[in-house]
């Protein structure tokens, strides 16, 4: 297996690949089996900004996150290596304009370009009105993962299935 690491503190995860005899390899080459994105939910969406649709893990660093015993950097990696974990898919959000397409893991927001202007908006879901005319600074639309973020910020709530619509000042 090829493994390819991205984030600013990896050397702790090489290292420990190193020992088990890890073939680690640039994530330019574009010649891996799996990315380990090391870090915070940055490294992630960063990791899947730069290689999209590839298959990741990612795992966080101490400095963001305390490993609990049952689950140390290092036991992750021989869980890995043996097999032991179930590949899971997160949803993605596609945005739409014209016709360029993105991608987001965790949300997508639509702001005004002006402050002093108001956004004037439908919101249709599954091509039913859901708003005929919404005025507000913006909307979003946010996964399970965005909705402990700038989703919580504005409906002061979050969730843990689906997806949220967030109504920024409307």
């Amino acid at each position: 297996m090829k493994i390819a690491l991205y984030g600013k503190k990896s050397d702790a995860v090489e290292k420990i690949l190193l020992e088990k005899g890890v073939t680690i390899v640039s994530p330019q080459s574009n010649d891996f089996d799996l990315l380990i994105s090391y870090g915070g939910d940055g490294a992630m969406l960063g990791a899947e900004l730069a290689y999209p649709g590839r298959l990741k893990m990612p795992i966080r660093d101490r400095e963001t996150a305390q490993h609990c015993p049952k689950h140390s950097l290092e036991q992750q990696i021989v869980a890995l290596l043996d097999g032991q974990l179930k590949e899971s898919v997160l949803m993605k959000l596609i945005g739409t304009v014209g016709s360029i397409e993105h991608y987001a893991l965790n949300d997508i927001f639509i702001h005004n370009k002006n402050n002093v202007s108001a956004l004037r908006y439908q919101v249709k879901i599954d091509d039913d009105m859901y708003a005929r005319e919404v005025v507000g600074d913006g909307v979003g639309v946010a996964t399970v993962h965005g909705s402990t973020a700038y989703y919580r910020s504005i409906t002061h709530g979050s969730f843990r299935v689906g997806i949220g619509i967030a109504f920024s000042n409307s």
